[in-house]
C-alpha cells in the first residue's frame, strides 16, 4: 500500500501526464486536419478529373454537356464508381450542364461538377468543417471543390 503523501504525488503526476497529452493533442490537432483536408482534396479533385474527361466526351459526341452522371454512366462514358463523393457515404457529386445563347446567337455550353466540404471531410471536425464553408459562401465561392468546363 502507497503512503497517502506518496499516493498524491503518483495522482498529480498522472494529471499533469495527462494534461500534457491534452494539450500536445489539441494542438496538433489543426494540423492533422489540414494534412487530412489535403489528401482527401486530392483524391477528390482526381475523380473531379476523370468525370470532366467523361463530359468532353460526351460533348464531343452529342454537342452538349450532360446534367446526369447516370446518363453518363449509362452510356459508357464513365464507371458508376466515378459518381459517389470519396470519404462521404454515399453522397454523389453535384452536376449541372447548360446552354447559354449570347445577344448575337452564339451558343455557350458548359458544365460544372462539385462535392462539398461536408461531404467528402464527414466525419472529421465539424467546426473547422463548418468554418470553411461559411468563408466559401462568404465569398461567394461553391463549399467545396468543382470543376468548370466550357
Amino acid at each position: 500500500m502507497i503512503p497517502g503523501n506518496k499516493l498524491s504525488i503518483l495522482m498529480l503526476g498522472t494529471m499533469a501526464g495527462a494534461m500534457i497529452c491534452l494539450c500536445v493533442a489539441s494542438l496538433n490537432a489543426p494540423l492533422w486536419f489540414e494534412e487530412e483536408q489535403k489528401t482527401r482534396e486530392e483524391t477528390v479533385r482526381k475523380r473531379l478529373d476523370a468525370i470532366a474527361d467523361a463530359e468532353k466526351r460526351y460533348k464531343t459526341d452529342h454537342g452538349t454537356y450532360c446534367a446526369s452522371l447516370d446518363v453518363l454512366v449509362s452510356k459508357g462514358y464513365m464507371s458508376d464508381s466515378l459518381k459517389f463523393v470519396p470519404f462521404s457515404d454515399g453522397a454523389t457529386f453535384s452536376l449541372k450542364a447548360s446552354a447559354d445563347t449570347s445577344e448575337t446567337g452564339f451558343v455557350t455550353h458548359s458544365f460544372e461538377c462539385g462535392a462539398t466540404y461536408r461531404d467528402f471531410l464527414k466525419g472529421m471536425d465539424a467546426n473547422s468543417i463548418s468554418t470553411l464553408v461559411h468563408d466559401a459562401e462568404a465569398q461567394s465561392r461553391f463549399p467545396g471543390i468543382c470543376v468548370i468546363g466550357y
